[in-house]
Parts: C-alpha cells; structure tokens; sequence
C-alpha cells in the first residue's frame, strides 16, 4: 500500500514538527485569561491534543481533498470533567470526517460557505413491547448557517438561533485548484498507479507459484503406474514415453522493467523521492547542494499544501479566541 506510505511521509514532512504562533506587536498588552494571546491559544492546542490533532488535519486533507475542523464551546456541565480541571469550560477542536461533511456555497464566491451539512447514521433504542429494546438505524444531521443550527434525527427536526453568529467550521484544503471550492488530494492520481502495480506483481507472483510447484506432463504413459513424490525414480515406461514439467519458456525481465516504472512514474507523481522512503541513496557522495535538488519536489509539494494550511490554522485561532470569550468573561 504505497498509497499510505505517500500520506505519512507527506504529513511528516509538511506538519511532522508541528507549528509555533507568533501574534502582531501591537497586541503584545492583550491578555486572554491573564495570558497573552499566543500562549492562550498555544493552551487551548495543546488541551486538545495539538500534535495528535494536526496529524489528524494533515492526514484527512491528504486522502480526502479537504479537512473540515470545528471549534466549539462547551459550558461546564455538557462535557465530562471528573478532575475539575475546566471550571469555566473549554475550548474544543474537532476534526470532522470529510466524507460526512456537505457544504453549499455562494453562487457567487466559491470560498463563500453559506452552508454546512454533518449527515451520518446513529443507533437509536426503543423499548419492545415484549421487554427489551429494539435498536433502529436513523439518520443524524446538523444544518448550519450564520443565523440557524437545525437538528434533524429520525425526521424530526428542531431549528434554534445559530449561539456563534458564525458557521463554526473551518475548511482545510490540501491543496488549493483555481476555480474550485474543494481541494486537491494527493492520491487522486496515485491510486490507479497503486493497484496496476498491485495487479502487475500478483501476476508475478502467480507465475513465480506455479513454477515452485509445476505441473507433470506425461505422454504415452499411464499416470495410475506412477508414483508420486520426493525421491522417487520411474522406470519401465514404454519407451516412446515421455515425461516433464512444464517451464517458463519466456522471461519476467518485461514484467520487472515495468513495475520498476510504475515506481518510478509513482515517485514522479507524488513528488516523493525515492531515497526518502528509504531506497538506496549514496549520502556519502552527494553534495549538501545535490541533495536539495533530488528533495526539491517534496519541498515544492509541501510548500504548496502549507499556502493552505497556514491559512486554515489562522481561521481555527480566529475561532478560539471568538470561543474563548465566554471563558473570559466567566473566569
């Protein structure tokens, strides 16, 4: 599965150190919680798992296109906390599956989100008149937009007053395609290379099994006569006879050429050195200059992914500070 070896070196490579938050000098006097702004939010990442979080934004962006974050506020009360530790509530980023997500935007401005859809699938119970309970599979969806959040569950819906004023989701796009809402996944051209590969080495594979163990031909003689096995020598067959295995009388060198340029046509296209999943490299011979260049398309590639990235963390810190205000006011 190249396809997930691609995903993590890319991830590594691009957010594998994480990130640090730098704020403007003209907020330097700003403090949120007796905190100044950088510190208060550099808390509230590091609350919420940060590397564990951004592993998870960088891998759902890479497979997907896009990575859909939400940031909330939960009042004490509506989460678990048996240690205490949040008296006036916290700060919450989640990362939410793409493949739930359904976004609408203005017919106008493609970075517009006029609207946000979470459908997926929930269990729910009811009790058998019979005794126990009978569980049914509804549909569960929440419908955002700027002045309304509306709950549907099992075709019942229920429509309250938006408490942000916002859509409180952020969308991280991978990599940005001028003219498109969505992002650009880096194994939309990966996958059908993947499986060819796969497909040319089970071939391989099959011919290499089938010569282990080949197949007896026998001519002018009757099997029934014969016994089979290790270490055993026929004799007295007719002596028009004739008995062998059967052979490759073609060669895999074709087949083997080809699956080294699937590799290397697969290298190409993810823009992932060979040498930096862990081919051979002659380090000891090649200048610090030269190296650059043989990792220069893992640097452009992550370059172009962090334009958006930088861009969807700035969003999410915009959002906890919004979040946070609640906290402030509280503490």
């Amino acid at each position: 599965n190249y396809c997930r070896v691609y995903v993590d070196k890319l991830v590594e490579f691009e957010l594998g150190k994480g990130f640090s938050i730098n704020h403007k000098d003209e907020v330097n006097d700003v403090l949120l919680n007796g905190l100044p702004i950088a510190e208060f939010l550099d808390n509230v990442w590091l609350d919420n798992e940060k590397e564990k979080l951004v592993t998870d934004i960088g891998q759902m962006k890479a497979v997907t296109g896009d990575s859909w974050v939400q940031v909330k506020f939960e009042a004490p009360g509506q989460f678990s906390d048996p240690f205490r530790e949040y008296p006036n509530g916290r700060v919450r980023i989640v990362v939410i599956p793409t493949s739930i997500c359904f976004p609408k935007y203005d017919s106008h401005d493609k970075d517009k989100l006029v609207q946000l859809t979470i459908a997926y699938p929930i269990s729910n119970f009811s009790r058998k008149l019979t005794g126990g309970y009978k569980e049914k599979q509804v549909l569960y969806k929440q419908i955002w937009t700027e002045n309304d959040f509306t709950v549907v569950e099992d075709g019942k819906e229920t429509v309250v007053s938006n408490p942000y004023g916002v859509i409180p989701f952020v969308q991280i796009k991978n990599i940005s395609v001028a003219g498109r809402s969505y992002g650009l996944s880096d194994l939309i051209d990966i996958i059908p290379l993947n499986v060819e590969l796969n497909l040319k080495k089970s071939d391989i594979s099959e011919i290499i099994d089938y010569h282990a163990a080949p197949v007896t031909v026998i001519f002018g003689a009757s099997v029934k006569s014969l016994e089979k096995g290790a270490n055993k020598i026929w004799g007295g067959l007719p002596k028009d006879a004739n008995v062998k295995n059967l052979e490759l009388v073609g060669n895999l060198d074709a087949s083997v050429n080809y699956i080294q340029s699937l590799k290397v046509d697969m290298n190409e296209i993810a823009r992932v050195p060979e040498g930096s999943l862990g081919g051979k490299q002659s380090i000891s011979n090649t200048s610090g200059v030269a190296l650059q260049f043989v990792n220069m398309p893992i640097v452009e590639r992550t370059r172009q992914k962090r334009v958006c990235t930088l861009q969807g963390i700035r969003n999410i810190n915009k959002l906890i500070l919004y979040n946070g205000c609640p906290i402030i006011i509280w503490h």
